[in-house]
């Protein structure tokens, strides 16, 4: 949990760069304003996280709720978008034999 907390923290404190930022450069002040995207999706502001290999993708020992928790504390950090990585559409993707991956509706149920 603290982990999460000082992830959480650490959005709290790009947010507030970002509104400094605003005020210092103003080329930048559109950062924090919402963004409408083209499939009618609008996010609260123009924050992205990209995506990682948290190491917490295969779910032994409860790390699906640890990585849950990784990107609620993101979330609630205020990022506007988060891209999730690590966890393979496809075998084609697979990060290596027997990595997490979504092909079928048994890997799917976990997650959920």
């Amino acid at each position: 949990v603290r982990r999460a907390e000082d992830q959480r923290d650490l959005c709290h404190r790009i947010m507030a760069a970002a509104v400094a930022a605003e005020a210092v450069a103003p080329r930048y002040s559109h950062m924090l304003s919402p963004l409408e995207l083209r499939c009618g999706i609008t996010l609260a502001n123009r924050v992205i996280m990209g995506s990682m290999h948290t190491g917490l993708e295969e779910a032994h020992n409860g790390s699906l709720h640890k990585m849950a928790a990784f990107y609620e504390a993101r979330a609630k950090g205020g990022c506007g978008l988060i891209v999730t990585g690590g966890i393979a559409p496809s075998r084609e993707g697979w990060v290596s034999p027997f990595a997490a991956k979504l092909t079928t509706k048994a890997e799917v149920e976990p997650h959920r």
